[in-house]
């Protein structure tokens, strides 16, 4: 993680819709790069903007 690029969960979750708790639970599990620091959260926008691009391919491919 590039030190000029961090953001807080928090900042995250205004950006993206999801909640910081939503978020953190996310970095738990290691489906968003976050790191913790004593306790709070930071990731990069760039990580939130790659979960939630994943996020939208999720689901059942569509008929054509």
């Amino acid at each position: 993680m590039d030190l000029y690029t961090i953001i807080s969960l928090r900042d995250a979750s205004k950006k993206c819709g999801l909640s910081p708790d939503h978020l953190r639970r996310l970095a738990e599990q290691g489906k968003l790069d976050a790191k913790k620091i004593g306790r709070n959260w930071i990731t990069t926008k760039e990580a939130i903007t790659e979960y939630m691009e994943k996020r939208k391919s999720r689901g059942r491919p569509k008929i054509t």
